[in-house]
């Protein structure tokens, strides 16, 4: 997974490179959890875990297929590009 930020303004390129199997990890899954709600579930946390496996090979699957793809490109007014690809 690579996240790329292309500034105009003057700044600079940022690029930043996770494997794959980031989105499997328990620091990834804390951060999905902590965002929804501002107390920490463990039975929610299992319950994500349980979830985010069988994902992840799905998304395996399809990358071996159809190669990697833009999961989000935004554009800004000024000219500054993210892209999240996998």
């Amino acid at each position: 997974m690579k996240i790329i930020v292309k500034s105009k303004s003057g700044h600079k390129n940022i690029r930043l490179y996770f494997p794959l199997g980031f989105v499997k990890t328990r620091m990834f899954c804390k951060a999905i959890v902590s965002k929804r709600k501002e107390h920490f579930d463990k039975d929610e946390y299992k319950r994500l875990r349980g979830l985010i496996k069988p994902m992840y090979k799905d998304l395996k699957r399809y990358i071996k297929a159809n190669g990697h793809f833009n999961l989000v490109e935004v554009y800004d007014n000024d000219g500054d590009i993210v892209i999240i690809r996998v």
